[in-house]
Order: C-alpha cells, then structure tokens, then sequence
C-alpha cells in the first residue's frame, strides 16, 4: 500500500507484477492499508472510503489505452504476447513465462505502430498475424502494422480450407470479399474480388468449402467464387427458405459444420431439401433462443451471447450440456460486435465496452463459497414506522443474526404491514446472487429468483407468520434459509367475547325473522282472499261480458236475417212489378186483338184471365203479412200507433222500409211517380214529422224502439 500511487503487487523475488491505482478503478491513491480476505481478495482502507479489489475474482478487466476509455473488439495471444484490438487502435503487452492465469500478469501495454484508427479483428494465419482495420488489412510484425490492402475497412479472415499450411484465406470486408495467397507461409498476393458490394461481417466455410455469409437486416448468403477466383457471385435466402426471419440472422462454423444463428434458434441448411432446418445437433440444446454470437473452445464447449447476455454451453456431458450464464457480464459485453476469444478453460477474452474482460472459467466454476444471508431489517409500518428487528439479536445465547426464539412479537390488528430486507456478504458475487422468499401463513409457493434484496406485505389479515428467504448463485449454490416469526393479533371484532355477541345477535335475528315472516304469511293470507275476491268478481264481469257479447252476436244475426228477408221482399216486389208490366202489355195486346177480331170470346176469356192474375199479384193483405213477419210486425204496430193510416199509406211505408224508389213504388201500386211523391206528403203530416226529418230515419227510430 501506497500513499500516492495505490496498490502494488510484487512477485516472491521483489519484481512488480501489478499495480492497482486510481486509473485501474480504485477511487484515490492514498492507500492506508489493505487486507485480504479468506477468499484471497484486497481489502483496502483509503484516507476517505474504503474500496473493495476482486483481485483473486474469477472476472477482471484488462484496459489497454492510456486513459482505460477504448472499447475491446478482439484478442489474440501469440508468441508470448497479447495482442488486443480497440477503437483507438492494437495494442501488444508481454506475457513472460506463460502464468496459467493471463490477468495476474503485469499489462505493460504499447500501441503498434501505425494501427492508429478502428480495430476490429485480429487473426492467427500460417503463423502470421493479420489484422483487420477500418483502413484495411494489416499485417502485425515486430509491433508494427504493415498494411496489405488499400480496400475499405477489413471486419475478418478465414481460411478457404481445412489444410495447414494455408494457401488461400478470405477476407470479409466493407464492400465485399479479399482473397489472400500464400506460399510457405508467406504472403504473397492479395486479390479484391470483384462481386456484389456488400458488408460481409459474417463469414463461414462448410466442410464441403461452400462459402456462407450472413447480413443481419437482408438474409443468408451463398457465395460461389469463379474458377480463376478472380470474383463471386452470391445468392440470397430469407423466409421463403425456411428461415424464420430475414433479420438477425448470423453465421458461424461450429462443431465442424455451418450453422446459423437466428431469432428463433440455431439452423442449419439441408442441402438435399434446399431449405433451413433446426440444427439436429444444437437446436434442442439452446431451444429458439435468440443468438447473435458462437465460438467454440478447444474443449467442444459452445460460448455465445443473446443480447446483453452472455453464457457458455458445456459439453462435457454430450447427452445433457448445461448452459451457464454470467449475470456479472450482463450489459457489459459490446452488444452488436461481440467476440469471445477462449484461449483456454483459465483464459477467456470477451469484448467489452471498456477494453477487455478476462473470465478465468476453471476458476469461476471450481470457486467453492458458503453463501450466506442475513435478514438485516423488519420493520412494522401503517401506523407509525417502527423496526423490529435490525438484523441481529441481544439475548445471550443465540446467534446474533437470527432472530431470537423467545422474542416473537406480537402487534395489534392494525400494524399489519411489514417490511423485510435481506442481503448476502458475499461480495466478489453480488451481480450473479438471487433471492426467493416466502410467507408462511399467507403465500403457498417461494417467489420466483430475483435480485430484488426487499419485500413488502401489507394489510396482512390475523394469523401467526414466517418470513423465509434464502440465496443462490448462477452456479447453483443455495444458502441456508433465514426465517423470522411474528404474529398478528386479531381485531377486537374478532375476539371471543365478539364472537358470542355475534350468537346473540344471530338468535334475535332468527326469532326476528320467525315472527316477521308469520306477520308476512298473514298479511299474504289476507291479500290472497281479496285477491280471491277480485279475481271471482273479474270473472262475474266476464260472464257478463260474454252473454252481452252473445245477445249482441244474436241480435246482429237477426238484423242481419231482417235485411236479407227484406231484400228478398224488395226482389220479390222488382219481380211483381216487372210481372205487372208484363201483364199490363199482354193485356193491351189482347184488348187490341179483341178489337180487331170483332169481340171474339175466346180473347175475352183470355182477357178476364189476365186480371184475374193482376188482382192475385196485387194481394195486398199476403204481402203485409210476410213483411211483418219479417220485420217485427212492423206495419201492425204502425197501425196501432196511427189508425189514420189507410192501407194506401201503409204499402207505402212498407215499400219506403225496403228501400225502393219513387218509380218502382209507382209501378207496385199502378200509380203516376207525381202520386207517390204526394202520397208521401201526405203521410208525413198523418205522421206528424218535424222539418228535416226524413221518413226513414223516422221508421228506423219506430225499430229501434220495438226492438
């Protein structure tokens, strides 16, 4: 400890291996002393704070710029040395006698040469170093980059075969495809191929050398190179061919075969079918997660990144791979140009967005720790906030952390809400610890795992509780489970006194509603006998109503029986009067043939005849008879009422009844039309009319009356 250049590290022999200062994170350089921890991590105590250094942590930084601001976008170690690629150029640090763990070496970085600008990839090729720029392609020798190209950017290299040495390698680049010769591993020519203009980021060669490219907004690419490998032409696959998107798709050789990353999985492309399928080996290994990066380690295990996650697929059991998230790497991997370097099982180099980070995955998966936690608030609140528990105990002999067994509180009904906060002093495993509790008496199941470190319970009905949670890590790892226990006192309303007021109170309503519902049968009783009542004079009314309805039926029918008996009087009395013509006409005809025949008395036979009929047609008494009958002794009744009335009126009121005109009367009583209209003058003054009143009005009144 230093008190104005932080930490050093130095070596049994007294050389300096690191030093850990403000510009490694550590927040001043006055370092009063340090400490390290049964987990072998510093410990240091500054002149204003206190910094905790994860120095044997699994996880660490490598910063290669001079200010620790430059993104990480690709590492390569070689030749003892690790090179690094950054937005502010390559860099190169010594690596002397190969530790197993490449963090713990001392990082003396220097920028190469000439490497000024956007560095995206470094390669290994034949033994040679390539390295991809935003100006070009660049070969690294002796910390400088020798430039090999004068094309836009280059993104990365892959050789054309599976064969050491190599003597054909393919750049992706800004506007398409670089060939690269070699002989006996030396360079030898560089060839722009001509073809499509197209960002290829993405590059793979199956085992057959078909040539796959991936753009993440347009599909899949096969590229076919021409056979003086002067250019290339490519054919494009999207949905149509089995793809579950055309975007954010991505290309990788993995397990010795091309597969693509996708949306919904890992797909492969069935040549036979021409069409993409789930990959038979990985698609139920990592289901339809979405990936965006692969890359495979020396030990077959599969690294990969989906988003701002990242993770490694272990193989170790082919039959069942575990997949292994770091929760402490997540939003901190350099999302959209991931690259994950494994070197070893001790050295993983990951892109980052602040230089590189070193993942010792041996470490990470053998570091063995007690995970504990400690309940360290409960606190009561609604009323007032009161803790209850800060996290630790006074009555001797229990542990201090826990909660003493004599010392369960019990609160009034109306504190009823509660406050729990829990954490883990596991330090160096912060970002990748989980909790899960639960509330005995009131939640059924554990919450699902979370990093939330509090819990809230409000309005919580009486009863006796347990709060437990308990820990995990991404490991699997799980603590001990912590519980604390208190009770809820029930209302006042829900005492036993309560509850016997409550009987008391039920029996006087029971014996209320007896005897409210006999007041009700009786009242019932009485409105069903009026309702009775009612219901019998209703239907009095209706039998009633029936017999008018007959009575009226009857007497429409005997109107109706009159006026057709009427009618048939009035044809008869047409056919009497077309009869009387007739005769009349016969009769003269006979008088002038008996004239003409010098009285001869066989025409005057005839002749007496034909008034004989006239006075049967003219029976005055037979048809007064069958009137009456058929209208009520209406003539009779006539009669009585005005004996002045001469058979002569009558016959004219009967013919008036039935509705015949002045001339068929005429006809009827063998008199002038002038003689009608003067009998009927006359009768109206026998009958004593007043003015305006018509005779038929005047015998409608008479048969309303009769009736």
């Amino acid at each position: 400890a230093t008190t104005s250049a932080g930490c050093f590290i130095i070596d049994s022999i007294g050389r300096v291996v690191q030093q850990i200062s403000r510009r490694e994170g550590l927040q001043n350089n006055n370092v009063l002393c340090v400490f390290l921890d049964k987990d072998k991590n510093l410990w240091a105590g500054l002149d204003n704070g206190i910094s905790f250094i994860a120095y044997n942590a699994p996880i660490k930084y490598i910063k290669p710029g001079e200010f620790n601001e430059s993104a990480g976008y690709s590492v390569r170690v070689f030749n003892s040395k690790l090179y690094i690629a950054t937005s502010d150029g390559a860099y190169v640090a010594p690596v002397p006698g190969n530790p197993p763990d490449l963090s713990f070496a001392k990082g003396d970085f220097t920028r190469i040469r000439n490497s000024t600008g956007q560095a995206w990839r470094i390669d290994e090729v034949n033994h040679q170093l390539l390295m991809g720029h935003n100006n070009g392609s660049f070969l690294i020798r002796d910390n400088e980059a020798i430039p090999l190209t004068v094309d836009p950017g280059t993104w990365l290299f892959i050789p054309t075969t599976a064969v050491y040495p190599y003597k054909k390698v393919l750049a992706g680049t800004y506007a398409g495809l670089t060939l690269f010769e070699f002989e006996e591993g030396r360079l030898v020519k560089t060839n722009p191929l001509k073809g499509p203009y197209e960002s290829l980021r993405f590059l793979a060669i199956d085992h057959e050398n078909e040539i796959w490219a991936s753009h993440p907004y347009r599909g899949i690419y096969k590229i076919t190179l021409s056979t003086d490998h002067n250019s290339f032409s490519s054919h494009l696959y999207g949905e149509k061919d089995g793809l579950p998107s055309q975007l954010r798709n991505f290309v990788f050789r993995i397990k010795n075969r091309v597969v693509f990353a996708t949306e919904q999985g890992i797909y492969e492309f069935d040549a036979a079918e021409k069409r993409f399928v789930p990959s038979p080996s990985l698609f139920d290994v990592f289901g339809k997660l979405g990936i965006q990066y692969m890359s495979e380690d020396g030990e077959g295990n599969i690294w990969f990144s989906n988003g701002k996650k990242m993770g490694v697929a272990n193989f170790s059991n082919p039959r069942q791979p575990a997949i292994t998230y770091f929760p402490e790497l997540t939003g901190k991997i350099l999302s959209g140009f991931e690259n994950i370097y494994p070197y070893n099982q001790e050295n993983i180099f990951i892109a980052s967005k602040n230089g590189i980070i070193h993942l010792n995955y041996k470490k990470y998966t053998t570091f063995k720790t007690s995970l504990n936690i400690l309940l360290t608030e409960a606190r009561v609140f609604g009323g007032s906030d009161s803790l209850i528990f800060g996290g630790y105990s006074f009555a001797p002999g229990d542990s201090v952390f826990l909660q003493s067994k004599n010392r369960v509180l019990k609160f009034p009904n109306k504190e009823n809400s509660f406050h729990f906060e829990f954490s883990s002093p596991s330090f160096s495993l912060q970002n990748n610890i989980e909790y899960s509790y639960r509330l005995v008496g009131y939640d059924d199941n554990w919450s699902p795992w979370s990093s939330r470190t509090e819990k809230d319970y409000t309005n919580l009905p009486s009863g006796t509780y347990r709060f437990s949670v308990k820990a995990h890590d991404n490991m699997g790892n799980e603590s001990a489970i912590v519980t604390y226990t208190f009770v809820v006192r029930p209302a006042w309303y829900n005492s036993l006194l309560a509850y016997f007021i409550y009987v008391l109170m039920l029996v006087a309503a029971a014996l209320l509603i007896i005897k409210w519902q006999r007041k009700k049968f009786r009242l019932q009783l009485v409105s069903f006998e009026d309702e009775q009542k009612r219901l019998k004079y209703i239907h009095q009314l209706e039998i009633e109503k029936n017999e008018k309805e007959i009575i009226k039926l009857q007497n429409e029918k005997l109107i109706n029986e009159v006026t057709f008996k009427n009618k048939e009087l009035a044809d008869a009395s047409m056919h009497l009067v077309e009869r009387s013509d007739a005769l009349i006409k016969v009769k003269d005809e006979l008088q002038q043939l008996y004239k003409k025949t010098g009285g001869n008395h066989d025409v005057k036979k005839a002749i007496q005849l034909v008034n004989d009929i006239e006075k049967n047609n003219a029976n005055w008494e037979q048809f007064a008879s069958h009137f009456d009958e058929v209208n009520n002794d209406f003539l009779k009744k006539l009669s009585q009422q005005f004996p002045n009335l001469t058979n002569t009126d009558l016959k004219v009121c009967a013919y008036l009844q039935l509705k015949l005109t002045s001339k068929e009367i005429a006809q009827l009583m063998n008199i002038t039309v002038r003689g009608v209209e003067l009998s009927r003058y006359r009768l109206r003054k026998k009958l004593q009319l007043a003015q305006g009143q018509t005779l038929n009005d005047f015998f409608n009144e008479i048969l309303q009356t009769q009736s």
